[in-house]
């Protein structure tokens, strides 16, 4: 009756059974309709879970190897830039998905020490020094 309005009834039983089962349809696409949209923001709740997930896991990181401040802030954009082209960094803990000039920079602060011993190392390229660096791991 809600669709006919309140003064007009279904008069003979072709009426009465059309009218339900347009009631019926419109009952199953608004269900459809509730059903897709709940879906859809509980997509998007998950997505966003799954971000917070990987920029925790980031930052521990980054604090656990007592990088410099500097060098956190170009980590983290290369996170924020990764995350907005839908390239996720699955290996965001382990640092081997971000860009060679930024592995290499990592490279140098973790084992700077260890670099700055050899003589042989003052005198290499950073590419090199970062292939050699990676050999050894």
């Amino acid at each position: 009756m809600l669709m006919l309005g309140s003064d007009l009834w279904p008069v003979n039983a072709v009426q009465v059974c059309f009218t339900m089962i347009i009631g019926l349809t419109g009952a199953v696409i608004l269900g459809y309709i509730f059903g897709s949209v709940t879906l859809l923001i509980s997509q998007m709740n998950a997505q966003n879970s799954f971000y917070l997930s990987k920029l925790e896991q980031l930052r521990n990181k980054l604090a656990i190897n007592k990088v410099p401040a500097n060098l956190r802030v170009k980590v983290m954009e290369y996170f924020y830039y990764s995350w907005r082209k839908h390239k996720v960094l699955q290996k965001s803990t382990n640092f081997e998905e971000l860009s060679l000039p930024l592995q290499r920079d990592l490279a140098f602060y973790q084992y700077k020490e260890t670099i700055m011993k050899v003589p042989l190392f003052l005198e290499l390229e950073p590419i090199e020094i970062l292939s050699i660096i990676r050999r050894l791991r």
